[in-house]
């Protein structure tokens, strides 16, 4: 009970920490351990809630420019593609065209109408990361440096990339057009799956019933690579959260034992990494709380408020009787 009423205290008060940097060892490590977890939580749940697929909805913040009706028109066409076990075969396949026409209004006021080619579908069938990297460069260099959205299908995969309509290679800066979104699934884990039944005429609305396969599709291809994302991405940042509190905890005990700090505590450095153990507990609830706020302090939030509660137990430090507990 009091060890649970001493860490609570502790969430607010520099002196509980100073006066408990003697604590158990298991104790430090163990809030140590589970500060490290809970403040990657906002940012595990953020990877994992990811739903690419919804990028094949039109919203205000989210233009498909005419990626949707592309994929609607090439189900429509009825490709024959079929995954089964992890693979499409797609050796037979060509490419498929999608143009829309739009009306134009030229400087005399006349309106015409043009069609423009808004959507391509490409076939590769390789998954070598060389020959996949060559043909999306081919694309994109585009028909007389305009560039329009494509999907590329290869055995294993499916890559989206979604340019505005128009959108140009600037030739004389020698840059390429920047994508709107992108998106890469993988089939490793599909089996069963017929891209011929994403259209379906006998539906109330055929289109909204493509999208919404597609869109599952999407979500489903990028399954794998999502769990790989959300464990790489929170080893790496559990690892940094962790080194940098053993660099705070030096930095503690280097300041401890400056000149300047007379009258002030002189820790040992098994002290001083117990101190920023049981105060780490702290920074973690603010991450995890600050971090669904705003997405950018899922990254830094940690490293932010343990840095501050370091530089304030440093200067609480330097400003105690050195015969405190």
């Amino acid at each position: 009970m009091n060890t649970i009423k001493t860490l609570l205290r502790g969430l607010f008060s520099n002196q509980v920490i100073i006066d408990n940097r003697k604590s158990k060892w298991w104790l430090c490590i163990l809030i140590g351990i589970l500060s490290l977890i809970i403040a990657v939580i906002p940012m595990v749940v953020t990877y994992s809630s990811v739903t690419p697929g919804n990028i094949l909805y039109p919203t205000a913040s989210n233009l498909t420019y005419c990626v949707d009706e592309g994929l609607y028109a090439f189900s429509k066409s009825q490709p024959n593609l079929v995954i089964k076990n992890g693979k499409m075969d797609v050796s037979s396949s060509t490419t498929f065209d999608y143009f829309k026409t739009f009306k134009e209004i030229n400087a005399n006021g006349i309106e015409s109408e043009e069609s423009k080619k808004v959507f391509s579908v490409y076939f590769l069938n390789s998954d070598d990361n060389e020959q996949i990297n060559a043909k999306q460069k081919e694309i994109e260099q585009g028909t007389n440096n305009i560039v329009n959205s494509y999907a590329l299908f290869t055995p294993s995969y499916m890559y989206l990339k979604i340019y505005e309509i128009g959108a140009v290679n600037d030739v004389s800066q020698e840059t390429m057009a920047t994508p709107v979104n992108t998106y890469v699934g993988t089939f490793s884990e599909l089996d069963g799956i017929s891209i011929n039944s994403f259209y379906d005429s006998t539906k109330p609305k055929p289109f909204n019933f493509s999208i919404s396969e597609w869109s599952t599709f999407m979500n489903d291809a990028y399954n794998s690579i999502k769990v790989s994302t959300v464990l790489i991405t929170t080893l790496w940042m559990t690892g940094l959260n962790a080194v940098i509190a053993l660099i705070l905890s030096l930095t503690l005990f280097a300041l401890s034992r400056t000149k300047s700090n007379v009258n002030g505590i002189r820790l040992k450095y098994s002290e001083s990494l117990r101190m920023v153990l049981l105060a780490a507990l702290s920074p973690a609830l603010l991450t995890l709380i600050s971090g669904f706020l705003l997405t950018m302090l899922q990254s830094i939030g940690f490293v932010l408020f343990i840095g501050l509660r370091t530089t304030w137990l440093g200067m609480k430090i330097s400003s105690q009787p050195a015969n405190s507990k």
